[in-house]
Order: structure tokens, then C-alpha cells, then sequence
């Protein structure tokens, strides 16, 4: 049976194994760098990557644990932080300049969970803004709702299976076997978007980490 544990954005050294507490040593691979290792996407995108077993009793556990997630082909690096305060993030963009100008990199985002990270990086892999896809899933809530007022559009995102763009929205995450709903993606109405807010999309500065959620957007963006 596999279990899952969230580790905050602290170093992680062990955990205890929810069926035996035993404490169980772990080696984590913090930094994802896909260039030079290009099968950890796939270790992640399939959730491998977090799947550890209990030496002591076989328990097979499913841990999230900070990582940072780096493709200096497209230029992006996603840390991925569970339970990330803005604490947190201060710390991490008060780093030394200089750690901003190392490799061909111009985009940097905090995601609190591993769900998110995939999303980023399928997000970038498409070419797309994630500023603009934000916006958009706020567009497709304020609908979902209307459509369906007794729905609750609690998660919604993005992804792209080979070449096939679309959104999956659940109803409710909490719920063991919640229903999910899947929405084609509308290049007109992504371009609609673009054009529309112009400015107000883009970012005043790209040498820093940025939280870009619905939060983010409606304060800066639909405000």
C-alpha cells in the first residue's frame, strides 16, 4: 500500500515511515536539471521520482519534498516547495545577485506542490505565458460557475499530451474519486487575453522567483 507524506521547505534528511515509524535515511535529488539529465523529467512526470520504500517494514510511501526543477534549453527553473511561506520566499530571492546570471536562464517560479510544478512545465514546454494561462483559468472558474452553480471548480490545470492542449478541473480535490472535467484550450480565446491586458501580463522583474497563481492575477492583473 502507498502512503503519501508532504515534507515542508526544510532539508530532508529522513522521515518516519507512517506504518512502522521507523526512521528511514533518504537520499533526495534536490536539483532537477533536466540538460544534463534528462531522464528526471520523466521520473518526475510519472511521480517516481517521489516514491520511497521503507527498508524496515516494505512500505512503499509517497513523499513531496522540495526540488528545483531546471531546462536551460527553454530557460525556466520551477522551485517546488510544499507549504512555502512568503518567509520563504524572501530568503530565496535575496540570494546573491550573481546566482541569477548563471546559465541561459530568464524565468523563475515557486510552486507549493509536485501537481503545480508538472503544470509549470508542460506550460513552458508549450510556449505558453503562465501569467496568461492564469488569467485564463480565472476566466474558465468565473464560467464553470455560471454554467454549473452547484459546482466547485476547487483545482484547475493546464496540460498538453502530445500536441493536445486541454484544462482538467476537479470538482473537489479533497474528495477521494472526485470527478473530473476536461475543457479543450482556446487558442482564439488565449490570444483574446494577450491582447486585452498587453502591459498589465507582463512582469517588472525576471531576476527573481514569482508566484504566478490566481491570487497573483487578481491582484496585479484583473485588480
Amino acid at each position: 500500500m502507498k502512503r503519501k507524506i508532504n515534507q515542508k521547505s526544510n532539508p530532508i534528511n529522513t522521515f518516519i515511515c507512517p506504518n512502522c515509524g521507523n526512521i528511514i535515511y533518504i537520499n533526495n535529488q534536490t536539483f532537477l536539471d533536466v540538460t544534463n539529465w534528462p531522464r528526471c523529467r520523466d521520473k518526475l512526470m510519472d511521480l517516481s521520482l517521489f516514491n520511497k520504500r521503507c527498508t524496515h517494514c516494505g512500505e512503499e510511501v509517497y513523499i513531496e519534498y522540495p526540488i528545483e526543477y531546471m531546462d536551460e534549453k527553454r530557460g525556466f527553473v520551477v522551485l517546488m516547495a510544499p507549504g512555502f511561506d512568503e518567509d520563504f520566499l524572501s530568503v530565496v530571492n535575496s540570494a546573491k545577485p550573481e546566482a541569477f546570471t548563471l546559465g541561459n536562464y530568464h524565468t523563475y517560479r515557486v510552486v507549493p506542490s509536485v501537481e503545480e510544478l508538472v503544470e509549470k512545465i508542460l506550460i513552458f514546454e508549450s510556449n505558453r505565458d503562465d501569467v496568461v494561462i492564469e488569467v485564463y483559468k480565472v476566466f474558465l472558474r468565473e464560467r464553470l460557475k455560471e454554467e454549473w452553480p452547484d459546482m466547485n471548480p476547487e483545482l484547475i490545470l493546464y496540460y498538453n499530451k502530445d500536441g493536445d492542449e486541454y484544462f482538467v478541473i476537479w470538482d473537489n480535490v479533497m474528495t477521494p474519486g472526485s470527478e473530473k472535467l476536461t475543457v479543450a484550450f482556446d487558442e482564439e480565446h488565449y490570444n483574446e487575453i494577450i491582447k486585452d491586458f498587453g502591459n498589465s501580463l507582463k512582469l517588472t522583474d525576471n531576476k527573481k522567483y514569482w508566484v504566478i497563481d490566481e491570487k497573483f492575477i487578481l491582484k496585479r492583473v484583473l485588480k
